[in-house]
């Protein structure tokens, strides 16, 4: 199936975060409660448009056409988290690589890092192809420091889905996963006196 790229337009406003998947057991006699932690969370949000030119209003609607509702895929990450906050917001031209295969939980080793420093802050964004060639992307959950070698411990939420081969390039900038629309329904438009439109689309990571 061929991945869209989403227009190049801004939205005026965009929901974004992580969907947990918990299940939680309270007792009857106590009231305490035990939660448990499932792997199956994924990234979902939401975009509005609004008073959109004629040419920007027709592109988004010929893009929302294309995707035929939920069928439809489509690249979109956090537009407001798009370069790292640490020493990798200089170093645009780096190419990152996972260090070592059979990689899972919440830590990614990576290398070829600029050499003992902070590399990333808690909430910048990386994203990498795992070993099926699905992508999966992550939010760095406390700083990373690299060593003098340049290699560096990620923690990275949510946890990896499937390890990614050693050596896969990961993603600093710009980072995006595979989207489709919460429903058939979802992107459809309006418009209002001078032909001013607006659309609002909702999405969940389409996880393979």
């Amino acid at each position: 199936m061929t991945i869209l790229t989403f227009p190049a337009i801004l939205p005026q406003q965009l929901d974004f975060g992580l969907q947990s998947r918990t299940q939680a057991f309270m007792s009857k006699l106590t009231s305490a409660t035990q939660t448990l932690r499932m792997p199956a969370a994924y990234w979902r949000g939401s975009v509005t448009f609004d008073d959109l030119s004629v040419q920007d209003a027709r592109l988004l609607q010929a893009f929302v056409v294309s995707l035929e509702g939920m069928n439809g895929r489509f690249y979109y990450g956090d537009i407001s988290n798009t370069v790292p906050q640490g020493s990798m917001k200089d170093n645009a031209s780096v190419v990152l690589r996972v260090n070592g295969a059979n990689q899972t939980g919440g830590t990614l080793n990576v290398d070829n890092l600029p050499a003992s420093s902070t590399v990333f802050k808690a909430g910048d964004m990386i994203h990498f192809e795992n070993a099926d060639n699905n992508r999966e992307l992550k939010m760095i959950t406390a700083d990373a420091n690299s060593n003098s070698s340049g290699e560096a411990a990620l923690s990275i939420a949510p946890n990896i889905r499937k390890a990614p081969a050693d050596n896969v390039v990961v993603t600093h900038r710009d980072t995006a996963c595979v989207m489709r629309l919460v429903s058939d329904g979802d992107g459809s438009w309006g418009v209002r006196s001078p032909i001013l439109s607006t659309i609002s689309l909702s999405f969940v990571e389409a996880i393979v």
